[in-house]
């Protein structure tokens, strides 16, 4: 991931959209909740336990819709900022593995000043070291800061990738509820629409929880990659520098 990617305005877009379809949701409900009240009002006195049916399937409903909006609700309270971890990543890049990098191709027994300005027995030492320094200054890149970066970079795109397919998901739930609407032009229908409406949530949560688990797994293994890469240091580091 980049800086210059637009991944940061993109992000905030589907947050945007998201919320966006969660009050397409709301309304939805809200619009089967009038007409249902609208229809069983029509319904005679002899007919209640039709109407107390009704009532049941409502009330799961509206528990099921609770589960929905508190789960939507946590997880958008700490939505993440795939912007944010992309340009850590860059900058562990840019300001430790690049600088590290370009001082490896700079330790050279020819670009070192040692044999015209240093003679003797020392000399001959420290030119003898001249390998383990350049290869601790690549390593600072190839062991550490890429690692951190790739890491931190994996979290990125998985958060993104996240409340993607949570978008994706709350498409599917409005249509599910569209579709719904049309089961219940009468009194008969509304067990038949209640329950399409339900399913829809819970398809919604199911799918909602692979993501969740698919997104904890890769921030776990991205915690990892931290733990062990600040942990371990440096293989390469000079013997004669331990």
């Amino acid at each position: 991931m980049s800086t210059d990617s637009g991944v940061g305005g993109d992000f905030e877009a589907v947050l945007d959209r998201i919320r966006s379809l969660c009050e397409k949701i709301g309304t939805k409900i809200e619009w089967f909740r009038q007409k249902i009240d609208s229809l069983l009002s029509e319904v005679p006195d002899m007919l209640s336990w039709v109407v107390d049916r009704v009532r049941e399937g409502w009330n799961l409903l509206v528990g099921k819709l609770a589960e929905l909006w508190d789960w939507i609700d946590e997880k958008l309270a700490y939505a993440g900022s795939p912007h944010a971890l992309g340009a850590a990543a860059d900058r562990w890049r840019m300001q430790v593995g690049h600088p590290a990098d370009a001082a490896a191709t700079r330790v050279t027994d020819g670009a070192l000043q040692v044999d015209d300005c240093w003679q003797g027995p020392a000399a001959d030492q420290y030119r003898q070291r001249v390998a383990e320094q350049r290869e601790t200054l690549a390593a600072i890149r190839s062991d550490f800061a890429n690692p951190i970066a790739d890491a931190l970079d994996d979290v990125a795109w998985a958060i993104y990738a996240f409340w993607t397919g949570i978008g994706g998901a709350l498409v599917g739930l409005v249509a599910t509820i569209v579709g719904a609407a049309g089961t219940i032009p009468t009194v008969v229908g509304i067990p038949a629409g209640t329950g399409m409406v339900i399913a829809g949530i819970l398809t919604f949560l199911g799918s909602a929880g692979a993501a969740t688990y698919a997104l904890t797994e890769k921030a776990g293994g991205a915690a990892r990659t931290l733990e062990t890469v600040t942990s371990s240091g440096l293989d390469t580091w000079p013997r004669f520098a331990s």
